[in-house]
């Protein structure tokens, strides 16, 4: 597996970032689900974020109805709109222009305020600087989801009888968090 660069776990800094990558259908969110609720269980509080590579690709994101009255007023020139209630927002610039990840995560991280999570799971973008795991059904999907570019990542969920460095099966969510707040970040391996 490729090593992290030096900083990219640091226990001092608050939250922890853990990325989720595989392709679609892969069961990122499912694993994403899985370590949320292990450390809840702890104690710890969780932001996520997930990217959405689909939404990238069109005039108005797949999580906003093309005829909602934010995308109307984007139309019409608001740069930023936001869906409010008193649950939470929904808030989109619609004039991001290859806008990463790591923007999102300061807005997420600005708006939580003193409430700032332990840790951050966000889902998807391969080539981000965060560890990873990664989510495949065999070897041969490793070896792909590898070409196509992911990096830093420290263990791998799959199947057992794979043959990858630091493996865990889907529903060891617990031995995963350990290994991801041990030293399994810390060392890359």
């Amino acid at each position: 597996m490729p090593n992290l660069p030096p900083l990219a776990f640091d226990r001092a800094r608050r939250p922890q970032i853990i990325g989720i990558v595989g392709f679609q259908d892969a069961g990122k969110t499912t694993a994403a689900e899985a370590l949320i609720r292990a450390a809840k269980r702890r104690g710890l509080e969780i932001g996520y974020v997930k990217h959405d590579g689909h939404a990238d690709q069109m005039d108005w994101p797949d999580w906003e109805k093309q005829g909602a009255d934010t995308v109307r007023a984007a139309r019409a020139g608001a740069r930023w709109t936001v869906a409010a209630s008193a649950r939470g927002w929904l808030v989109h610039d619609w004039q991001a222009n290859r806008v990463g990840v790591e923007w999102w995560l300061e807005r997420l991280l600005a708006a939580a305020g003193e409430e700032t999570p332990s840790i951050v799971i966000i889902e998807g973008v391969k080539g981000s600087l965060w560890p990873k795991v990664a989510v495949v059904a065999s070897e041969l999907e490793w070896d792909k989801l590898m070409v196509a570019g992911a990096v830093h990542v420290v263990a791998a969920i799959a199947p057992t009888g794979c043959r990858l460095p630091v493996l865990f099966a889907a529903g060891d969510e617990d031995g995963l968090l350990d290994f991801l707040l041990a030293d399994g970040l810390e060392k890359g391996s």
